[in-house]
This record gives structure tokens, sequence and C-alpha cells, in this order.
């Protein structure tokens, strides 16, 4: 039986964010490719939030705060899947681990009224590694002071999935909450 449990956030246990905003400004094909150069340096910390807010906000002609209202806008939690993650913690230790801009995560946290539901909140920002490092799944592992073979990573993106099998840790690729729990089953 596993032990850890590290979900992603956007995707998983809310709804992405990212391709939304950038597609109400750039076709699909545009979307994909800006998305991957301009959040890197949030994703990894290299620069705070209101600063991408506000270089994303040059590159479509809209002031940086009204970028960040409209991204907190976006934040849609999962009921599903939030809801089996509080039947989990009674078997599982539970960790949040994210790519993603530390005030923005935490904000979403709090707006969704979930930022205890977590055992520890990992933020690629705050850490200053992403998805798919293994540096970031040791780091995970080493905070839960857990083996790999005792995690398992859920996450809805499959590169993410690469990085933790590379030091161990098995992946579920997140396709829904029932999905999940189906999967989850055969580990009790």
């Amino acid at each position: 039986m596993k032990k850890l449990l590290l979900f992603d956030c956007f995707g998983v246990v809310m709804r992405e964010v990212a391709p939304y905003w950038f597609r109400r400004y750039y076709t699909p094909e545009e979307a994909d490719r800006i998305k991957e150069s301009m959040m890197h340096d949030g994703d990894v910390g290299a620069v705070p939030d209101d600063v991408l807010y506000r270089r994303l906000g040059e590159t479509v002609g809209v002031p940086g705060d009204e970028i960040k209202r409209e991204w907190e806008s976006l934040v849609i939690p999962d009921p599903k899947t939030i809801a089996l993650i509080r039947e989990l913690k009674t078997r599982y230790r539970v960790v949040l681990l994210s790519n993603a801009m530390s005030g923005y995560l935490r904000y979403a946290l709090d707006k969704c009224g979930i930022a205890d539901l977590f055992d520890d909140v990992i933020a690629s920002a705050e850490v200053k590694l992403v998805k798919p490092d293994p540096a970031i799944f040791k780091l995970a592992l080493e905070r839960a002071g857990v083996v790999a073979k005792d995690a398992l990573m859920i996450d809805d993106v499959e590169k993410n999935l690469v990085g933790a099998k590379s030091v161990g840790i098995e992946g579920y690729l997140f396709r829904g909450a029932e999905g999940l729990r189906d999967y989850l089953a055969c580990d009790a």
C-alpha cells in the first residue's frame, strides 16, 4: 500500500487556468507556445507574481492588475477530487506538488477553502524547481519522509509522470476523480 499521494493542483484539484486565459487572447496554437515560454519564469520563481502579470498584460495590452483579477476569476475547484482527497487523508499522507506561482497558488487554495487539506504544499516557485525535474520529486519525498516506492504522483500531464518515474515514483495520469478512486481501490 502506498503511504504518500502527491497531487498536482491545476488540472487535478482545480481546473486548469493558464490554457483558458491564454486562449482568451491567442489562437490555440499560439496559446500553447506562448504559455510555455511566458509561464516558466513565474513557475520557477524567477520573477514575482506581479511582474509576471505585468508581462502577460503587456503582451495583450491589459494592465497587470487586471490580468491578476482575470486569473483569480478562473480559479475553479473540482469538488469530486476534493471530496476524494478528504476521504484519502484517512489512509495516506497527501501533498500538493504544483508548478505554480507562489502567491497565485496560495490565493487559489484559500479561495477554494482547501489550504488545510494537504499535509504539505510544494509550490515550484517557492522551491525554485519545476516538474518534471527529478529534483522536485526527490524534495517531496524527503519532506514527507517517504521512499519512492511508497509514493504515487497524480498529474494530468504525462511528462510530469515521466519525471516522477525517473526517481522511482509510480504515476497516475489523472482524468477524473472516479478513475482515481477505482485505481486506488486496488492499493487498499
